[in-house]
């Protein structure tokens, strides 16, 4: 058992990261208190939580990456480029149809000034890994027959 520097609750091992530097091997804070840090870190400033998540992502993936929170924020416009509709940042609970991923134009280029755009979660799952030759056979199939979706409208609950 550990007590918890934040929260001051004695807790089990597993309810805390490992740390190696640490003389117990474990963090400070529990996993709870830290992911309360750091959905408070996001709320507060969501372009520079995501400029750090971004960084520590492509550092593990040994994705290039060059972008800061200024750059990110400068960026911003409110607007999906690919869908024309409004997107959201630092919200909660609007769901990730709206919400603004950022997106590499060219993936191997990474993550890097005058590569990334922000665009809807509808538009960034639409071209994930589809080629233009998929989307396009997507386009004429939908168009050849008019009740080709994939589910009806009326039987979902995304906005």
């Amino acid at each position: 058992m550990k007590v918890c520097r934040k929260c001051n609750k004695e807790k089990p091992f597993t309810a805390f990261h490992k740390n190696k530097p640490m003389k117990d091997g474990l963090e400070k804070r529990c996993k709870d208190c830290r992911k309360e840090d750091a959905s408070n870190r996001y709320r507060k400033d969501p372009f520079g939580a995501l400029a750090r998540c971004k960084k520590a992502e492509c550092k593990k993936k040994d994705i290039p990456y060059n972008l800061n929170s200024e750059y990110l924020r400068k960026l911003w416009t409110g607007t999906c480029p690919v869908l024309g509709s409004n997107i959201t940042i630092g919200n909660s609970g609007y769901g990730s149809h709206v919400s603004g991923h950022l997106d590499r134009v060219d993936p191997s280029l990474g993550y890097t000034k005058g590569n990334v755009q922000y665009i809807s979660g509808r538009a960034n799952r639409i071209k994930y890994n589809a080629t233009v030759e998929e989307l396009q056979k997507i386009i004429e199939y939908i168009q050849r027959h008019e009740r080709a979706t994939t589910i009806s409208k009326e039987s979902t609950s995304e906005v």
